[in-house]
């Protein structure tokens, strides 16, 4: 029953990264009115709010977008750096938001100070689970997906965080109100894409068989 209730609750971010990629493929091929890339968004973002220090740099693979905040750089996939479609503009302020909030605001900042822990029980939890399955213990296994489990509700209590970086979103001049009215859903998204962090591991997996 215990296993039962965590594989229902592990459903949550499977359910939140399939409707990412839907509301993602759905905005692809929209252009906005400004002449504008992913890259040139994030920079005029970390610009006006005096992150001079904080590098964008293009990277492999595809939507592995992420924050290093131990080396101040933006990492973008081709598809986020190079585009000039509503989706990509849209994550690429997103990204620009963030790294503004993490370095900038409390909650932010409480949440930069947690990732390196938060990262670290998403790997021990697959270890530990993959070490149940090899055992054939239910208990271990139990243990691993709890740990999962925990970092979702821990992302749950913090949600705030991304509530406020979609709010800046829909307040950029950037976007007018038209594009961000189209834009909506994937924007919703965007508020519980933390969620999707325990599927982080599998989607990496993916990406480097992909790409092999």
């Amino acid at each position: 029953m215990t296993l039962f209730i965590i594989l229902l609750i592990l459903l949550i971010p499977i359910i939140i990264q399939i409707n990412f990629f839907k509301c993602y493929n759905n905005l692809k091929n929209l252009n906005i009115t400004k002449d504008t890339m992913g890259q040139e968004v994030i920079k005029n973002i970390l610009e006006k709010n005096h992150l001079k220090d904080t590098y964008v740099v293009i990277t492999k693979g595809f939507m592995n977008n992420y924050y290093d905040s131990k080396r101040n750089v933006i990492r973008l996939s081709k598809e986020i750096f190079e585009s000039d479609n509503l989706a990509s503009l849209i994550i690429a302020s997103f990204l620009g938001y963030k790294t503004v909030s993490l370095e900038k605001n409390n909650l932010g900042k409480v949440k930069k100070s947690f990732m390196p822990v938060i990262g670290l029980l998403c790997l021990l939890s697959y270890i530990i689970t993959l070490y149940g399955i090899f055992e054939q213990s239910l208990n271990i296994i139990v243990i691993g997906l709890g740990i999962l489990v925990f970092i979702i509700f821990y992302n749950l209590l913090t949600i705030k965080f991304e509530i406020s970086i979609c709010k800046d979103i829909s307040q950029d001049k950037l976007f007018n109100t038209k594009e961000i009215k189209e834009a909506s859903s994937l924007i919703n998204s965007l508020k519980y894409i933390s969620i999707t962090l325990p599927l982080r591991p599998i989607i990496w997996l993916f990406k480097m068989f992909k790409t092999h």
